[in-house]
């Protein structure tokens, strides 16, 4: 090998089955000493994607135990220039989360491929190529395809899912950078993330446009909630250098598995001009790349075109056309609290889509002269009916000529929806005292007029 990267997904020769049926197993049958031998074949120098595929493959087998890293290990050190330390190997080995597509059929295929020919146990003896690379979970024939192939590995449902390319639209000062520091910290510790259970991973944060502002917002994010999140912060890659982001991939590969990748900004991440659908064509293969790559669900953050709302991306029509889906993120200050919506635009997912979540901004003291830094938190239903109320500019007076004819339990109703009430017993007081204050009377159960 020449030290290049080789992905093994991507080789003509696609991955094994250990048995007529193509399905991947653990190979209980395959002694530690049968896979050092074929281990000896393979040069770990071979890359980042099948140089983790065997330690998957190696931790499956093992089920996490010191001989399976012993093999790992010593195998990796072949490789010094990449070797990067026990310890780090260690932490790599105890967080690895085999996701049972890779099994002891492709260990025996990369090592036949290295020129191993040595017998595998009569019960693999037909190993046989599947046609199944586990970058993109299925590619066969479609006779075989069924609703299992549908599965998504989710790390935080509806949308954030690996494999995914997702993009998240605001303006400036729409608090899109602070919504996205949560979402990385929370996913990494396995928090919720506005009522949703996240499937823990480590993050990579990619500070493109204001890493000195990112260092603070961490800071005051992990003293508001006193946790350290396994997030790592990096700056800023271009991501239209081939040459700069594939030594910048290979320098994080060794780092940690990363199962959501956040770049912060799009525009930041690149030196093409991103109105040249080429120049972010090439930006956006990147992503993509590292979303298949690392089995990763890859967001950037990216300002909305003018006069489109906040609807429309900035820039090429090929980023619209690259994403999975879009997060939309808006700032509402009215004439009461601050405070931010997220939801989904929609995209190729249509199934997969975030109903509209809401929250507010508070202030945490960072640094030696304890400055203010933004960390979100949650809006209560209470805070949010308030603010939307002052917002609208509008009070429960306001809605009652509408609602002439109408039962009180159909106003309470009304009046918890529009303005998000806690409870109907709330509602139905300000209902009470709003119609007494301007003369509006329940008769025969229906509102009438003054």
């Amino acid at each position: 090998m020449d030290g290049t990267y080789y992905d093994a997904s991507r080789a003509p020769a696609v991955q094994p089955a250990v048995s007529e049926e193509g399905d991947e197993t653990a190979g209980a049958e395959f002694s530690a000493e049968l896979i050092e031998e074929m281990l000896q074949h393979i040069n770990p120098d071979c890359g980042y994607d099948p140089w983790y595929k065997i330690e998957l493959i190696l931790h499956l087998r093992f089920a996490g135990g010191e001989e399976g890293f012993v093999l790992f290990d010593e195998w990796s050190r072949r490789a010094p220039h990449r070797y990067p330390g026990e310890r780090v190997m260690r932490a790599r080995w105890r967080s690895a989360k085999p996701n049972g597509k890779l099994g002891i059929g492709t260990l025996v295929h990369l090592a036949r491929e290295a020129g191993w020919e040595g017998e595998c146990p009569k019960e693999h003896a037909g190993t046989v190529a599947s046609g199944k690379p586990a970058a993109c979970g299925f590619a066969g024939w479609v006779a075989d395809l069924d609703e299992k192939d549908l599965s998504m590995d989710f790390l935080l449902k509806p949308i954030f899912v690996r494999g995914a390319v997702v993009q998240v639209l605001g303006e400036w000062g729409s608090g899109k950078s602070l919504a996205a520091i949560d979402l990385a910290c929370r996913v990494s510790l396995g928090w919720e993330w506005h009522g949703e259970k996240a499937t823990p991973a480590d993050v990579l944060y990619v500070a493109s446009e204001a890493l000195y502002s990112a260092k603070r917002r961490f800071i005051a994010w992990k003293k508001k909630h006193g946790a350290e999140p396994r997030v790592y912060l990096t700056p800023r890659v271009d991501l239209s250098d081939a040459k700069q982001f594939n030594a910048w991939k290979e320098r994080l590969s060794a780092t940690a598995q990363f199962g959501l990748v956040i770049v912060d900004t799009l525009r930041a991440s690149t030196s093409g001009d991103e109105n040249d659908s080429g120049d972010m064509q090439q930006a956006l293969n990147a992503l993509r790349e590292l979303a298949d790559d690392w089995n990763a669900c890859v967001v950037f953050l990216h300002h909305p075109a003018k006069g489109e709302a906040g609807r429309t991306g900035r820039g090429s029509g090929a980023i619209e056309g690259a994403v999975d889906n879009t997060v939309i993120v808006e700032k509402h200050a009215g004439q009461g609290l601050p405070y931010h919506s997220i939801g989904t635009k929609g995209g190729k997912w249509r199934s997969f889509e975030l109903p509209t979540k809401h929250y507010k901004v508070e202030s945490v003291g960072v640094g030696p002269q304890t400055e203010p830094e933004g960390v979100v938190t949650e809006l209560s239903p209470a805070e949010l009916g308030a603010a939307r109320v002052k917002e609208k500019g509008l009070t429960v007076a306001d809605l009652l000529p509408g609602l002439v004819g109408k039962t009180k339990e159909q106003i309470v109703a009304r009046v918890a929806e529009e303005f998000e009430y806690s409870s109907l017993r709330k509602a139905g007081d300000v209902v009470r005292k709003a119609a007494a204050r301007h003369g509006y009377q329940f008769r025969e159960g229906a509102l009438v007029g003054p």
